[in-house]
């Protein structure tokens, strides 16, 4: 294999030096500067942050997503980066963007196993999806559909879907023989199971995903919003925060809590007209009244002063 030439970048979640890799044989990016593909390094530490969040929601456990660096990349090289069995997933938006993600299935079977209920995290060996395991993956994977979006909005048009997952990746053609691709080398970890993700684009998609936020003079009345700090805003927004509504409480002896069966009934320590707390990710923050419409219950807040 011939030399490589190579442009150096530091990942500041990681003291170590990445790099940004050019296989010979492919032509070096002259539209790439250093200060764009460093953006592009910020805005896929975003995306997968962004997805550490969305999945350990879902999956209602932790679970965590990192970029490790960024490398050039053909149609024929993508498909021997990862040393185990592995999954394709495609997403589409037109004829805008099409985009590859390949995942170790150690991780993607771990990730079943706590979907279906089970315990999740141990290692896992690495083995094909069966057809019953390729829905289940879809089912999840179509709720991460939104970060790419937010990730690539500068460089599609339409919206961007699931076009279809590959359980035999060697045997899809996402893109063209002599495309010019890039490739996100990213980690997943679900417990003590980890393995590689890899984000594949065309490096035009990346061109426009970057040119397009840097064209123009900004005014006064209109100034251009960092792409970044844009997807992180956005992510923040999008997190689900814990709500609790607190009627009242009570203290009970042990011997009494035994007793507790079917139609027993407790006894609050408070009037029927006290107001109630509202509790935000376990912070009390707004006092109010719980009312009904219909079937449903209601919160109405009653005070502006946050309560401690």
């Amino acid at each position: 294999m011939g030399a490589r030439q190579r442009v150096a970048y530091q990942n500041p979640a990681d003291p170590k030096r990445n790099e940004y890799t050019l296989p010979a044989g492919l032509p070096v990016l002259d539209e790439l500067s250093s200060d764009q593909l460093r953006k592009a390094q910020l805005l896929h530490e975003a995306l997968t942050a962004a997805l550490t969040a969305r999945l350990s929601a879902l999956l209602r456990q932790p679970i965590r997503v990192w970029l490790e660096k960024m490398e050039r990349d053909d149609s024929a090289g993508c498909l021997t980066r990862i040393e185990e069995d592995s999954t394709l997933v495609v997403l589409n938006s037109g004829n805008n963007l099409r985009a590859g993600i390949f995942f170790g299935n150690s991780v993607l079977l771990s990730i079943i196993e706590r979907m279906l209920g089970g315990t999740a995290g141990e290692h896992t060996s690495a083995r094909p999806l069966t057809a019953v395991e390729v829905k289940l993956l879809q089912t999840l994977l179509t709720k991460l559909v939104p970060e790419f979006q937010i990730c690539w909005e500068r460089a599609i048009t339409d919206p961007v879907i699931l076009e279809e997952i590959h359980a035999k990746p060697e045997m899809a053609s996402v893109f063209g023989a002599d495309e010019d691709l890039m490739t996100m080398a990213c980690r997943i970890q679900l417990g003590f199971c980890e393995s590689d993700m890899r984000i594949v684009l065309p490096v035009r998609a990346i061109v426009k995903m970057l040119d397009s936020g840097c064209g123009g003079q900004t005014t006064a009345n209109h100034q251009e919003i960092d792409p970044v700090k844009q997807q992180i805003r956005d992510t923040l927004l999008r997190s689900d925060v814990e709500v609790e509504v607190i009627l009242s409480g009570n203290s009970l002896p042990l011997a009494a809590l035994a007793k507790i069966k079917p139609g027993s009934l407790l006894v609050l320590d408070s009037k029927v007209d006290r107001q109630a707390e509202a509790v935000f990710n376990q912070s009390v923050r707004k006092k109010g009244q719980v009312l009904r419409d219909g079937t449903k219950r209601l919160f109405r807040i009653q005070d502006e002063k946050p309560s401690s």
